[in-house]
């Protein structure tokens, strides 16, 4: 993202920022929005004539409609104190009035469990990723140990060769949500990790304490990173728009796991009051109600306990 001004305001935005970090304030966010608002002017001004303000500010603010009330409250605020500050040599200065400001709403996600298929898609489109060392193995590699063990994105990426027993098939995640806890995990993903560590070899050596999920320098990958890269694959699969938070997180692939493993409980008939319990367990939560958030009603769910309602008081009427 361009750091420079660029607009008729170029000079008095590059002055506030100055007064702002004067008074030992970063200003990161607010110099964001006043950067975006630059660009917008430099895009949409014609010039001419004295800037027409409160067309520019509410075209900058719906540029996107689908932002959260939130993102859009921040920038506005933000807005506002640039203008507050140009009144000091522009008395007649425009301000947007308060109620500009849509009212803040925390922000409400609803879960999209991913299905198999959806799933397969994504990790299919790792292929596709820029063509760096370790970056379309290991990626690929994080997502099939996040859909297959439902490990929070944290705690796979923070994974050392060393917290991975091989034999046994089992994870240590040490110390997430105040505990530590052991994730077993089936030979499927053991294969998976087998063939990206064979490429990982070429590149990194493997000690005890190196990470298993690294780029070619050894580093390890950010959550913010490996997010990124997820979002960008679910975006070009189409379950997310271009732009916006609308649409499945990197967290959902632990509600696709959840779901999924209570999929096939159901589909073996298992007694879900006894195994509910391990899966919470498996998850790193204290109790149910931590895992009651994962479990969500889908439609095949549905079908399925339907069916064995039916066959369990079928056998009754006589």
């Amino acid at each position: 993202m361009p750091k420079r001004f660029q607009s008729r305001l170029a000079s008095e935005m590059k002055a506030f920022m100055r007064f702002k970090q004067g008074l030992g304030q970063s200003y990161e966010r607010g110099g964001h929005a006043l950067r975006s608002f630059d660009r917008y002017i430099a895009k949409h001004d014609l010039g001419g004539g004295p800037l027409d303000w409160p067309t520019m500010v509410s075209g900058w603010l719906s540029r996107r409609p689908m932002r959260k009330s939130n993102s859009v409250a921040q920038d506005m605020a933000a807005l506002r104190q640039f203008c507050l500050f140009r009144r000091r040599s522009d008395p007649g200065g425009f301000v947007p009035d308060s109620d500009w400001i849509p009212p803040a709403t925390g922000a409400k996600f609803v879960a999209y469990p991913l299905s198999p298929l959806e799933v397969a898609e994504l990790i299919r489109r790792t292929q596709d990723l820029e063509d760096l060392p370790l970056r379309r193995s290991g990626i690929r590699a994080l997502l099939c140990m996040l859909y297959s063990t439902g490990l929070r994105l944290g705690e796979a990426l923070h994974l050392r060769c060393t917290d991975v027993d091989w034999k046994e098939r089992c994870f240590f995640i040490r110390m997430s949500k105040g505990r530590s806890r052991r994730v077993p995990f089936r030979v499927d993903l053991l294969k998976e990790l087998n063939k990206y560590r064979e490429e990982r070899r070429r590149h990194v050596p493997e000690t005890s304490n190196s990470f298993l999920l690294c780029r070619a320098d050894g580093s390890a990958y950010s959550v913010p990173s490996a997010s990124v890269t997820i979002r960008q694959l679910m975006r070009q699969a189409g379950f997310k728009p271009p732009q916006g938070r609308l649409g499945p997180r990197p967290h959902d692939l632990r509600h696709a796991f959840a779901n999924e493993r209570l999929r096939r409980w159901y589909q073996t008939g298992a007694d879900l009051q006894r195994r509910l319990p391990d899966l919470s367990v498996y998850l790193g939560h204290q109790n149910l109600l931590g895992t009651e958030i994962y479990l969500k009603a889908r439609p095949e769910l549905l079908r399925m306990a339907s069916r064995r309602m039916a066959m369990r008081f079928k056998g009754t009427e006589q």
